[in-house]
């Protein structure tokens, strides 16, 4: 009776664990929820709502513009853009390095440790086809966004560092592709905050519908993940009783 006692008094102290470690993490998920819906989902509203209201001019409208004015641009790589084997026939890209160390033979269920870093930028100037067939000198500062990219992935095993893999992925745009560009005008050429493959229209349903509800899902399931937490530990302090 006294080892019955034991045991199940154990089992009541590790389910009083499992009631408060549920419950604070279920109302954690809510109240991030609630903050992401309250401050990131407005605001990435009116970051679409910003970039839908910028200037859209016309090639020859673009050189008349002053510096210093933010703008969408439609333009297109040149089909003849260098894009080789070695870029994995991309025109317009940047490189991730990813390293995992593990060793999967002693335990299949660690995750191995992950590092990814960006082994090679967009170059910092590219030039892009006009509607008119003008060349625009696009700059591109490191981090630029690159929205829509293609990815191609290409997985390497050093023989000589045991449990080491390295996978780079190529992410960019193909020789000949349509861009929109937003960025700043410089008088003699753009400042580039971000390319999406696609149209001008494409781009701004994208930032004024599509960007804001998918944050909108994402703060929905947190929501919905946090209150059942909620629940299954007010459930595990009844089952107590």
């Amino acid at each position: 009776m006294f080892i019955l006692r034991n045991l199940l008094g154990i089992r009541q102290r590790q389910r009083s664990k499992w009631a408060v470690f549920l419950t604070g993490a279920g109302l954690f998920s809510c109240i991030g929820a609630a903050l992401m819906a309250a401050i990131f989902v407005p605001a990435n509203l009116a970051n679409g709502w910003r970039s839908a209201a910028l200037a859209r001019p016309t090639p020859s409208e673009l050189r008349k513009l002053p510096a210093g004015i933010k703008v969408l641009v439609a333009a297109q790589i040149s089909a003849s853009a260098d894009a080789d084997e070695a870029t994995q026939g991309l025109a317009l890209f940047y490189v991730e390095r990813t390293e995992s160390v593990g060793d999967s033979k002693i335990k299949r269920s660690r995750d191995p440790e992950t590092k990814t870093v960006r082994e090679r930028d967009v170059a910092a100037q590219f030039g892009l086809t006009l509607g008119d067939g003008a060349i625009l000198q696009v700059r591109v500062p490191a981090q630029t966004t690159l929205s829509h990219p293609q990815r191609i992935r290409l997985r390497e095993d050093p023989s000589e560092v045991p449990g080491l893999r390295i996978e780079r992925t190529y992410v960019g745009y193909l020789p000949g592709q349509s861009l929109t560009v937003e960025g700043i005008w410089e008088g003699d050429g753009l400042t580039a905050s971000e390319f999406f493959a696609g149209s001008i229209d494409d781009y701004v349903h994208e930032v004024q519908v599509i960007r804001p509800l998918q944050l909108l899902y994402t703060a929905l399931c947190c929501a919905g993940l946090g209150v059942g937490m909620v629940v299954a530990g007010f459930a595990i302090r009844l089952l107590r009783r």
